[in-house]
């Protein structure tokens, strides 16, 4: 089941009049390729569970597991994925996945992006985005994107992983984040995004049911009235590190 939320100038009554839901079958096999990470962190003898989206990407035969990197530095070996195929719902630990010295998430500077080469059998039967539906570049300004992840946890809390999806604009170019010192780079979307959102795919509307992966959604900007915009790192970014990596594997 997906819970599909329209966004626009009428958003305070979208709970009201634009949230459906999609049995399996109906859905854009893209959104079958978004999971949830789960991470149990203890200090002082408490538990804080922590949640990010995440996807699955496929190059050739390699599949690679994609974030936010701040969601990743948060992992753990033992982080479960949580993830479906067809109309059933599995989870594996990151390390069952591939997580481990030697095979760690891969990064970019100026990027608040990761992405991990993974491998289990599961994976053969695992919905997975094309690297060919990922865009360099970003298109025009008011391009209609979707994002789809777990919101709040949203959609993971019981038996059946149900995917949230929130439809908006694209607001901007690749832009330099005007709130981080280290130069770090990004784009703008709307809506706002809720957390647990950060590491979801960003897909843009090409035009005859058409969508590719534009993005990958990073968090918030806000400033002191309580206005907010949708951030993202533009997709370059991610090819570059899956195509990086795929030509060292070449090489051994």
């Amino acid at each position: 089941m997906v819970v599909r939320l329209a966004v626009g100038l009428v958003i305070v009554l979208a709970s009201l009049c634009s949230v459906r839901s999609l049995a399996a079958a109906e859905q854009p096999a893209r959104w079958k390729s978004v999971c949830l990470i789960k991470t149990v962190i203890e200090r002082e003898g408490k538990q804080n569970v922590r949640s990010s989206s995440a996807f699955f990407v496929k190059r050739g035969e390699q599949v690679y597991l994609t974030t936010a990197r701040h969601s990743s530095e948060e992992s753990l070996p033992t982080s479960l994925v949580l993830f479906s195929i067809g109309d059933k719902s599995f989870n594996l630990k990151l390390s069952e996945l591939g997580l481990a010295p030697g095979n760690d998430w891969l990064t970019k500077p100026n990027y608040d992006l990761a992405v991990l080469p993974v491998a289990h059998k599961l994976l053969s039967e695992v919905a997975c985005i094309d690297l060919e539906d990922c865009r360099r570049d970003l298109p025009p300004p008011k391009t209609a994107v979707e994002a789809v992840g777990f919101p709040l946890a949203l959609g993971a809390l019981g038996p059946d992983l149900s995917p949230i999806v929130i439809e908006g604009k694209l607001a901007s170019g690749e832009l330099t984040d005007p709130f981080k010192s280290d130069g770090q780079r990004m784009a703008v979307c709307v809506p706002a995004i809720a957390e647990g959102t950060s590491g979801a795919p960003l897909f843009g509307d090409e035009g005859d049911e058409k969508w590719r992966v534009i993005g990958i959604i990073t968090g918030n900007l806000a400033d002191g009235s309580g206005g907010k915009l949708g951030k993202f790192v533009p997709a370059h970014a991610m090819i570059d590190l899956i195509e990086v990596d795929a030509a060292a594997s070449e090489k051994k």
